[in-house]
């Protein structure tokens, strides 16, 4: 999914910056989530988190 968005989101952008971006924004995302992991959430707002980012 994250590809996708590099496609649609930088039309210009080579296949290797694509793809460098995807990772770099997947790489991002993980750490905001390690960041939470030591914060307590509503198990809601923590599933729903959770639902979001395994669809990257």
């Amino acid at each position: 999914m994250l590809y996708k968005f590099a496609d649609t989101a930088s039309p210009r952008m080579s296949v290797e910056q694509r793809s460098e971006f995807a990772h770099g924004l997947r790489h991002g995302i993980e750490v905001v989530l390690s960041l939470g992991d030591n914060l307590a959430l509503a198990s809601e707002r923590q599933e729903a988190l959770l639902s979001q980012t395994n669809g990257l």
